[in-house]
């Protein structure tokens, strides 16, 4: 939307849930199904290391309309298997922004990490050096890239638009001492039980509501709701539209993200959910994630922990007091102004602000 302000721009995505006809859209992406014998035949060669063809079996499962070469001046890619089919382009200026580390997204499944794991690393070093420019969304993920395929990347957080920024709303409850929020997928590898077993050692005084998105099928969904049943300062509370998060959630005291520590990206992840809260003026406690930690030590926007046990993490949150809160709104209201997809843009892009 930023550079639609200047520039004609076309998207390409797949078809959404009651989607309204737009001259912006350029095509629709498809994900084919692929048979058992390619599906197991894209992990067998993964295993023994004939990733060629594990990249071709994987690249032709997602259907786009085809694009030629210097059609358009610039193409952004959100997808590590998308890139493959404009990343040789010379006359179009390919930008990857890299929405996570593909190498580590569900490495805590072994199989996973010896198959797809395996597949993405070598898709990374084969296609990104290619391109004019990569972007992703931490300092942390930004250094294991250029590590990783030996060119520079830069850093492009994950801001909402913003026209979503709003002021905390939320009214003092003379029953509670915090009501935090949390919202998000309902993914086990993020560990949010941790989150519930925080709320039972604070106890009486905080409560949690968890907005969470998943299908109805999620084992591990109906398992966090089967937890949150037995305690009492925990509600599970359906999700609304993406653009009335940052509304939603202005109404609370401070937004709750604790996850596991596992051998996945939790630990580099900056997302979209923390700027999210910030958005709706809530501090945030947060645990595992270094840059979510580096940024509330050095803004004041909350409490960051990286390590510690949900035990040492109750004991910090029960000395908060209503002014410690209160200065974090303040720091918050004082910096997040400043953090814009526009200042994104001008930080990173700044040729495309040219008319």
């Amino acid at each position: 939307m930023e550079l639609n302000k200047l520039h004609d721009c076309v998207y390409l995505c797949p078809a959404e849930i009651d989607e309204v006809s737009t001259s912006f859209r350029f095509g629709y992406l498809y994900r084919k199904l692929r048979s058992p014998f390619i599906r197991w035949l894209g992990r067998f060669s993964a295993l023994i290391g004939f990733f060629w063809l594990t990249e071709k079996l994987e690249v032709q499962r997602y259907q786009l309309p085809e694009i030629e070469d210097g059609v358009f001046d610039y193409i952004f890619v959100h997808d590590l298997y998308i890139l493959p089919h404009v990343s040789h382009f010379s006359n179009s200026r390919v930008i990857f922004d890299a929405r996570e580390y593909y190498p580590l997204e569900f490495s805590d499944d072994h199989e996973w990490k010896n198959t797809t794991g395996k597949l993405a690393e070598y898709i990374c070093k084969k296609h990104m050096p290619r391109c004019y420019k990569l972007l992703t969304v931490s300092p942390s993920i930004t250094r294991m890239y250029e590590k990783l395929v030996n060119k520079k990347v830069q850093f492009f957080p994950s801001y909402p638009r913003s026209e979503l920024l709003t002021t905390s709303n939320r009214k003092q409850d003379e029953h509670l001492k915090i009501k935090f929020i949390h919202h998000g997928n309902a993914f086990k590898n993020r560990g949010l039980e941790r989150m519930l077993d925080l709320m039972e050692l604070l106890g009486e005084g905080y409560h949690l509501d968890m907005m969470l998105v998943s299908s109805a099928s999620n084992t591990y969904f109906n398992f966090i709701k089967a937890k949150a049943k037995n305690l009492q300062n925990v509600n599970i509370i359906s999700p609304v539209h993406p653009d009335q998060i940052i509304e939603k959630c202005s109404a609370y005291d401070m937004g709750l993200y604790l996850m596991e520590v596992n051998d996945n990206q939790n630990k580099y992840c900056l997302p979209n959910k923390y700027f999210e809260f910030l958005y709706a003026g809530l501090p945030v406690i947060t645990s595992c994630s270094e840059d979510m930690f580096e940024i509330a030590e050095k803004f004041g926007l909350g409490l960051g922990f990286t390590t510690e046990t949900i035990e040492f993490i109750a004991q910090k949150i029960k000395v908060l007091k209503t002014r410690d809160i209160d200065a974090f709104q303040q720091a918050v209201a004082k910096t997040i102004p400043n953090w814009t997809v526009s200042q994104n843009v001008k930080d990173n892009l700044q040729e495309l602000l040219q008319e």
